[in-house]
C-alpha cells in the first residue's frame, strides 16, 4: 500500500505520512473540516529511489555537501533534475491514479509532506513545494516535483542551517481536493508576537492565502479573545490584487473590483466562528497551532495545521 486516505490517518502515523499529512488526519479524525485527501506515503518514495538508482547517488551527493566537495547549487540542480526526469514505478503510479479518481476531484492541491516537517521545533513553512489546481494528468508529475522539493536550493540550505541529517527526512505527497476560496489565511491560537495565551490572530485576503507566507500581501489582521470569540482589535489592509484559480485553470494574480479594494475579508461573525474553531484545533492538539485555512461559500475548511515554533 502505498496511498493512505485521511481517515485513516492519525498523528502517531508521522513517519509514513509527514508532518503535514498527520496533523490532516488528525483533524479529519476529529470531525474538524478538511478538504479530502489522501497521502502518497513515503515508501512510495523510498522504492522510487531504489528502483531508479537514486538511493546511492543521494548519499554520495550528500556526503560530497558536507565534506565541501560539492556546492549546495551542485547537489540540488542533480538531484531535482534526476528525480523530476525519473519514472514512478508502475504499481504506485496506478495507485496514486485510483486514489485520486476515488476522491472525485477535478483539480486538487499536492504538497509535499516531510517527516521533520511542523513538529514543535522546526515548521518548515514554504521551504517544500505545494502545486496548486493539478489536474488530473498533471497529478503524478506533480507528485514528483514534491519530492524533488526536498533537495531544492532551498530546502537543503534550510537543513544545513538547522544542523539536521540530511539523509534521515522522508517526504510523504499529500494529495488533496482543491478548495477556491473567496478568502483564506492563517490563524495562530496563540498571539506569536506578544505570546498572549488570552488571545488569538487571525490574517485574512482575498482569494488565496500563499501570498502571505510568501509576504507578497499585506493581511487584514485580527486580534481575537479566546474566552469571547470577539474582534478585540483589527488591522484592516486594502487589497489590489489576489492570487486566485483563473479562467484557463491555473493559478495566478488577478486584480480586484474598486469595491473590493477596500473591503473588510471577513466580518465579525465569521471571525468568530474561525476563531471557535481554531481553539477546538488547539485542543485537539494539546498545543498552540498556526492554522492555514479557506473559506468558500459561508463555509470554513482547514488546509493545514502546525505548531506553533516561535513561542517559549
Amino acid at each position: 500500500m502505498y496511498t493512505k486516505s485521511f481517515e485513516g490517518i492519525s498523528r502517531a502515523d508521522v513517519t509514513a505520512v509527514g508532518g503535514k499529512g498527520a496533523f490532516l488526519g488528525e483533524l479529519t479524525r476529529h470531525g474538524v473540516p478538511v478538504p479530502p485527501g489522501f497521502v502518497v506515503l513515503t515508501g512510495a518514495f523510498d522504492r522510487f529511489l531504489s528502483e531508479s538508482g537514486l538511493s546511492d547517488r543521494i548519499r554520495d551527493d550528500l556526503l560530497a555537501l558536507r565534506q565541501s566537495r560539492a556546492s549546495v547549487e551542485a547537489v540540488s540542480e542533480e538531484l531535482t533534475s534526476r528525480i523530476v526526469k525519473g519514472a514512478i514505478p508502475d504499481s504506485i503510479a496506478a495507485e496514486i491514479v485510483e486514489s485520486h479518481a476515488a476522491l472525485g476531484a477535478p483539480l486538487v492541491a499536492v504538497r509535499s509532506s516531510a517527516t521533520a516537517e511542523d513538529n514543535a521545533d522546526h515548521s518548515w513553512a514554504g521551504q517544500l513545494e505545494s502545486c496548486l489546481n493539478v489536474a488530473p494528468g498533471e497529478v503524478l508529475d506533480s507528485v514528483k516535483r514534491c519530492w524533488a522539493s526536498l533537495f531544492s536550493k532551498r530546502a537543503i540550505a534550510y537543513r544545513l542551517g538547522e544542523a539536521a541529517d540530511l539523509e534521515s527526512i522522508q517526504v510523504a505527497v499529500v494529495v488533496q481536493a482543491m478548495v477556491n476560496p473567496e478568502v483564506a489565511g492563517i490563524a495562530f491560537s496563540v498571539d506569536p508576537v506578544t505570546e498572549n495565551r488570552e488571545e488569538m490572530i487571525i490574517e485574512a485576503v482575498f482569494g488565496l492565502g500563499e501570498p502571505i507566507v510568501g509576504g507578497q500581501l499585506t493581511p487584514d489582521h485580527y486580534r481575537v479573545s479566546k474566552e469571547s470569540l470577539s474582534v478585540v482589535e483589527s488591522f484592516l489592509s486594502p487589497q489590489e490584487r489576489g492570487v486566485f484559480r483563473l479562467d484557463d485553470g491555473t493559478t495566478g494574480w488577478k486584480s480586484l473590483d474598486a469595491a473590493t479594494v477596500s473591503r473588510q475579508k471577513l466580518d465579525d461573525r465569521e471571525i468568530g466562528a474561525l476563531a471557535a474553531m481554531v481553539v477546538s484545533i488547539e485542543r485537539i492538539a494539546g498545543f498552540p497551532c498556526d492554522v492555514e485555512w479557506v473559506y468558500d461559500r459561508g463555509r470554513f475548511a482547514i488546509v493545514q495545521c502546525r505548531p506553533i515554533t516561535t513561542l517559549d
